[in-house]
């Protein structure tokens, strides 16, 4: 996924891939991004430990407790 930085502002400007067509609201806010690296961290995070998380799902939003 996406993240809502300067850069993704830059590569919106200038028009030229498929990313800079989506709409700002699919960009993953960076502090959701934090949340879900210090979740990581935590027991709960374990059965992850060497695969994958992804915080583009509602499933994976849930766990990290950025929604209900």
């Amino acid at each position: 996924g996406t993240v809502t930085t300067d850069m993704q502002t830059s590569i919106r400007a200038s028009n030229m891939n498929p990313v800079s067509q989506l709409d700002w609201s699919v960009h993953i806010s960076p502090q959701w991004v934090g949340e879900a690296i210090a979740w990581l961290t935590t027991d709960a995070a374990r059965p992850f430990d060497g695969g994958d998380f992804s915080i583009k799902t509602d499933e994976g939003r849930r766990l990290v407790g950025l929604i209900e």
